[in-house]
């Protein structure tokens, strides 16, 4: 037996509650509004972020244009400078070679080679001269001659050199247009990256102005937490008011449900009686009952096409009475002879083979239980042997179905009653034990009562509370 708090909770005011909440609603929709606002400035502002986002991004693809045209413009001029520099580094190589070639010739004019050959032969000529003297002079005539091949080369080179020394001053004279160049370009890249200084600036006062936005922003963000705050607060103190409440209104409730339950159960016990009487009653009844009366309706039908006796007299007349087959059709001999084609009495006849009239009815029972239908009298009462057999064998297998159908609804009964009384005996287990942890939990509440947190034992929880009051 559930056990009911002997002091009655104190219902908590729900329209207090809600008039509580609403006005804690109302401060949150304020704050909710004033945050709407700033959301609108926020919008506004990421708005002007990204058109200066993007004039700032044409600004600097415009400047990177510009430097790229720059680069170009100093990647032409570094190229022209290295011709320049390889011109300048011929020129000394040349000047090196002519160098060494002046360092092996005696003259670097053929006109005074020829002057010296002549006035060495001369000298040959009109001088006496001693042998070793003469070979002396003849070896210097001939490197003479011999060096007029070396002049030529060398006046080549030299004619080269001073062409290269031209080229290069018109060089550096073009170099010095690049240069120009160059130097405006970079004017104008110059000019270009000047421009994305104050959009820059510009955005990133709009950076900081957001900065600011969002603080404001997370101010009323606060407010907002703390009004929930105050909110959720409220419920967890009502909703732990309610549930003590309901929780003592279950209790009551079900002890009274529990006073109950003696009177639930006997009348449990009498549906449970009641029930099994009627399936007993209904396992009874032979299953092959319908078979068994086709059988009878199918008898009473071909016994009408059988000559008349005493016993069919009188068995004709006892189902008469008891109205099981309806009324009976007599057929007296003319009768019988008309049914079999004859014709009245008086008259002349053939001798004709009878002819036997059922009705549909009687043919459909017939095919349904697998008989062929009479169509002579010795046939009829072949037939009705057949049907009694049949009758016999559906009554004893009826029966055998029937002591079946008992025996397996008496073993369910004996394991409904043990299932019952198993539950029974595990829910009284149950209350056992569910009563002796109550009475230990009470008893462990008292001794730590003084240290109990209040605010720890606040469940916000509406759900399980409706769940419960459900």
């Amino acid at each position: 037996m559930s056990t009911v708090a002997s002091v009655a909770p104190k219902q908590p005011s729900e329209k207090d509650y809600n008039a509580a909440i609403a006005e804690n609603d109302a401060l949150i929709k304020a704050e909710k509004e004033q945050m709407q606002k700033i959301s609108s400035l926020l919008d506004n502002a990421h708005k002007e972020l990204k058109k200066l986002q993007e004039e700032q991004t044409a600004l600097q693809t415009k400047a990177k244009a510009a430097a790229a045209v720059s680069k170009t413009v100093a990647d032409e001029r570094a190229a022209y400078m290295a011709k320049v520099d390889a011109k300048k580094k011929e020129k000394r190589d040349a000047i090196a070679e002519l160098t060494e070639m002046r360092a092996n010739l005696p003259f670097t004019q053929l006109e005074r080679i020829d002057e010296e050959v002549a006035r060495l032969e001369h000298h040959q000529v009109s001088s006496s001269l001693t042998l070793q003297e003469e070979k002396s002079l003849l070896s210097e005539i001939n490197r003479l001659k011999h060096s007029r091949e070396l002049v030529g080369k060398y006046q080549s080179k030299e004619e080269a050199l001073k062409k290269l020394g031209e080229s290069i001053t018109e060089m550096i004279a073009g170099g010095a247009e690049v240069k120009a160049k160059e130097a405006a370009q970079r004017k104008i890249t110059d000019a270009e990256f000047a421009l994305v200084g104050p959009v820059r600036e510009r955005r990133q006062k709009l950076f900081d102005r957001i900065k600011e936005i969002k603080k404001e922003r997370s101010t009323h963000w606060e407010k907002i937490h703390e009004v929930e705050a105050s909110s959720k607060k409220l419920g967890d103190e009502y909703f732990s008011a309610k549930r003590e409440f309901v929780k003592y209104d279950k209790a009551r409730k079900h002890a009274e449900w529990e006073a109950r339950g003696e009177e639930r159960a006997k009348r449990a016990i009498e549906e449970a009686k009641e029930r099994r009487a009627g399936a007993l009653e209904a396992a009874t009844i032979n299953p092959n009952a319908a078979k068994i009366a086709k059988c009878t309706e199918l008898e009473g039908d071909l016994k009408t096409l059988l000559p008349r006796t005493e016993e069919t007299e009188q068995h004709t007349e006892k189902e008469q009475t008891d109205g099981v087959m309806g009324k009976a059709r007599r057929v007296n001999d003319a009768d019988l002879a008309l049914l079999a084609g004859g014709k009245k009495k008086g008259k002349r006849t053939r001798n004709r083979v009878p002819v036997l009239h059922l009705s549909f009815g009687a043919l459909n029972r017939l095919m349904e239980l697998g008989l062929t239908a009479p169509k002579t009298i010795e046939e009829v009462k072949a037939v009705l042997e057949e049907i009694a057999a049949k009758k016999t064998q559906f009554e004893q297998e009826g029966d055998a179905a029937k002591e079946e159908r008992v025996a397996k609804l008496k073993a369910q009964f004996e394991e409904e009653d043990r299932k019952a009384e198993e539950k029974r005996v595990a829910a009284a287990m149950a209350e056992k034990e569910a009563a002796a942890k109550a009475k230990e939990e009470v008893v462990e509440e008292k001794k730590a009562e003084p240290e109990q947190d209040v605010e720890a034992e606040q469940a916000p929880v509406a759900e399980e509370v409706k769940a419960e009051a459900a």
